[in-house]
């Protein structure tokens, strides 16, 4: 898998993940089209299980799936 640069993702303004606070990263896809990109929390690196939900989303480019990550709730109900 090719990984951006930190340089790359600090340009795109991931922010942490919202369960557990560790870094975000992102990266190809292998599930996707050559294209999509995954961005990941990185708490589970190495093994070592620091984040218990290891949530992913991908996009099409680099910028969709940053999109798609700093995405939050925002407290309003659902509308029934």
């Amino acid at each position: 898998m090719i990984k951006l640069t930190d340089r790359e993702i600090a340009r795109l303004g991931l922010l942490p993940c919202p369960f557990c606070g560790s870094k975000a990263e992102i990266e190809c896809w292998h599930g996707g089209s050559p294209t999509k990109q995954m961005v990941s929390c990185s708490g589970n690196a190495n093994d070592e299980l620091i984040c218990e939900v290891s949530p992913m989303v991908t996009g099409e480019t680099p910028e969709e799936a940053a999109e798609h990550w700093n995405r939050r709730h925002t407290g309003r109900k659902a509308a029934t």
